[in-house]
This record gives structure tokens, C-alpha cells and sequence, in this order.
């Protein structure tokens, strides 16, 4: 659902977790699930947190409506 949102309203999307709170909670099922629902969407764009920082403009940093980001 939050990704849903940001990608209608414009946003950035961040997913972070720690393979090792995945692992130690079986979780790797459920994170495939959620990256192959936020995968290959049109109109996204799938970047590092490096390349957010250079993406965004220093003017006005959160005015993303036009865009969905999500981390690669």
C-alpha cells in the first residue's frame, strides 16, 4: 500500500532492512514478494541512496509529484 501510494501521489519509495533481521525472521519469501511487486513499473525510477541525492533538486529536495523513486 505505501508503495501504491507514492507511486500515485509522487514520492520516494525506500525499502531498508538488514539480510540478517530477514533471515533471522523468515522473511525472504515475503521480500521477494515485495520486490517483484515494485519491480519493472513504468515511470520509475530505481536508484541508490547516492543517486537520490544527486537526483533531487537542492531548491526544493521533496518536490518529486511527477516522479515515483524507488531504491535499486
Amino acid at each position: 500500500m505505501l508503495f501504491d501510494s507514492v507511486w500515485q501521489q509522487g514520492g520516494i519509495f525506500h525499502l531498508y532492512g538488514h539480510s540478517w533481521e530477514i533471515g533471522e525472521l523468515g522473511l525472504w519469501d515475503d521480500l521477494r514478494e515485495v520486490l517483484d511487486y515494485v519491480s519493472h513499473r513504468e515511470g520509475v525510477l530505481y536508484l541508490t541512496n547516492a543517486e537520490i541525492v544527486k537526483y533531487l533538486p537542492v531548491s526544493n529536495p521533496l518536490n518529486l509529484r511527477s516522479q515515483c523513486l524507488a531504491e535499486g
